[in-house]
């Protein structure tokens, strides 16, 4: 599977992405958060006071996989996140993140209510991808 056909597979469909970081005792912390895909990034969203946003801001090696189509047919995206805080881009990326889940119609109530200080913006950078998925 090429990348391409990687991130086709992470976009398609609602399922919210199952997303992997690493507590300070090096024990994984796994939680399902919504995301899009934005230049090939996986782009989500997280409070400042979440756990992940703590294992992030330690070390910033992070996987996040999706399930596609049948159980056990998943993609899985690897990498390090960047965070930002930058309220200049948060209403935006909080309007597109909340469309894909509740639809288009709901953008705009997603960005005014999670493009707001205390919401952070995380981009994985994608630096392998791993899959079972039939493409």
């Amino acid at each position: 599977m090429n990348t391409k056909e990687a991130l086709a597979l992470l976009a398609s469909g609602a399922e919210t992405g199952k997303l992997a970081t690493l507590r300070s005792d090096g024990s994984p912390h796994l939680v399902p958060v919504w995301f899009i895909i934005d230049g090939g990034d996986v782009v989500f969203q997280m409070s400042e006071e979440s756990a992940k946003a703590r294992n992030l801001a330690r070390d910033p090696r992070a996987a996040l996989t999706v399930e596609v189509g049948r159980p056990y047919n998943y993609v899985t995206a690897e990498g390090r996140v960047t965070v930002s805080d930058d309220l200049d881009d948060m209403p935006f990326f909080a309007g597109k993140i909340g469309a894909r889940y509740k639809g288009a119609d709901r953008e705009e109530e997603f960005a005014e209510r999670n493009g707001v200080p205390g919401v952070l913006l995380a981009r994985l950078k994608i630096n392998r991808f791993l899959s079972d998925a039939a493409y």
